[in-house]
């Protein structure tokens, strides 16, 4: 059952967020993009050290979200999401104790986080193969 806890509230410092600093960073995102589309250039930014709490929100509110929402497990969670912007993606990473180290806003075509390393296709040879084997005795 739900209830009024259950409800998002957007609260007024989160709208006082738009900033000239939220304006400078559009406005370079715009430059991040075209470069990524001549070069394929990807630009990572760390809002973090550029932006307070409320603003990354603002800014996470103006960008909205987009079709792609992923999320992993390394040494804690991770998520990555696209923002309704094709080619700049939120990705928020987290600790084991579950606190938020690292707030990106990135400019890719996909964030290297999703692609598999290379030297991981080593062993997935022998993986199939077990399960060929395993799949065999049923």
């Amino acid at each position: 059952m739900s209830g009024l806890a259950d409800i998002a509230i957007v609260t007024a410092d989160a709208l006082a967020g738009a900033t000239p600093a939220i304006d400078a960073l559009l406005t370079e995102l715009i430059q991040h993009v075209e470069r990524l589309k001549k070069t394929g250039e990807s630009t990572s930014i760390d809002l973090r050290a550029l932006l307070s709490q409320p603003e990354i929100e603002h800014l996470k509110a103006t960008l909205g979200q987009g079709e792609i929402q992923a999320s992993l497990q390394a040494f804690g969670p991770s998520s990555i999401n696209e923002t309704r912007v094709p080619g700049v993606w939120f990705v928020e990473h987290r600790n084991a104790e579950y606190q938020t180290i690292a707030e990106l806003l990135m400019v890719t075509l996909c964030p290297d986080i999703l692609f598999t390393p290379v030297e991981n296709l080593s062993e997935s040879r022998s993986l199939l193969a077990g399960l060929i084997t395993n799949n065999e005795g049923e």
